[in-house]
């Protein structure tokens, strides 16, 4: 594969991205993928909770030219609730934002002696986060 234009990257400036959508990206397709990290980024590497972005945004932002592809991608995230559709901007266009769980909510694992170091176990996305109960 070769490179047409070189990508210069700068000085720290950055957008913080859930680890456990990297140590988990096996689960999602690259279309699937890239919309992860385009919401991240505009939501998260903006400061805000949710972010309106049209489909003709996604294509330009993510690089895929069928609208049929990020349709379904969005569509999959959603019936994963990875991500979910929050409403419309009065243009139309869709406000969406990444389901985020307080660590309360999610059901951590205990790490044995065992466990520690390069072998830990990763946790499973496939999982539906649970709530602690008193």
């Amino acid at each position: 594969m070769t490179f047409q234009k070189q990508i210069k990257i700068p000085a720290p400036n950055h957008t913080q991205v859930p680890n456990i959508l990297l140590d988990q990206m096996h689960l999602f397709t690259p279309s699937q993928f890239k919309i992860l990290m385009c919401i991240s980024r505009y939501t998260f590497g903006f400061h805000k909770k949710t972010f309106a972005l049209s489909i003709s945004e996604f294509i330009k932002y993510t690089g895929f030219k069928k609208r049929d592809v990020i349709v379904d991608a969005l569509e999959k995230l959603i019936e994963m609730k990875v991500i979910q559709k929050t409403g419309n901007e009065k243009d139309g266009t869709n406000i969406y934002k990444l389901i985020v769980h307080n660590s309360e909510e999610i059901e951590s694992e205990v790490v044995t002696e065992s466990d520690q170091g390069s072998h830990r176990r990763l946790p499973d996305l496939k999982k539906a986060p649970t709530t602690r109960t008193p």
